[in-house]
């Protein structure tokens, strides 16, 4: 949640810099643009992640009583998906963050003829 909300922070500071009423500088609007798909992926993550510990908390309290074979077979494939994701996964998240925190509109000043 901490990476997300950095994320969030950096691109209200690049938007909030773009504000050329208060002496910014327009362009910085660019670094919100180049951050957008980068916070709606890790928004996700953060989202499936959450919804995989809730799964994760039910299945442990399930497993915790009398339950069938099958069911047993189900409720430890559930914890162990949450675990997986939040080992593999949600790691990202800080690199997205750090990632975002450097963007710099060089990409932004290179002439279209280079294109």
């Amino acid at each position: 949640m901490e990476d997300v909300q950095g994320i969030v922070g950096t691109m209200v500071e690049s938007l909030m810099a773009s504000d050329a009423r208060h002496g910014g500088d327009v362009t910085n609007l660019y670094k919100v643009g180049q951050n957008t798909s980068r916070l709606l992926l890790a928004t996700g993550d953060l989202v499936v992640g959450w919804l995989l510990l809730r799964h994760a908390e039910v299945a442990l309290a399930a497993l915790q009583g009398e339950v069938s074979t099958a069911d047993r077979a189900f409720y430890t494939g559930k914890v162990a998906a949450a675990r997986f994701f939040a080992r593999t996964v949600l790691p990202r998240l800080s690199a997205e963050r750090a990632i975002a925190e450097a963007v710099d509109n060089s990409l932004m000043d290179v002439p279209e003829d280079a294109f």
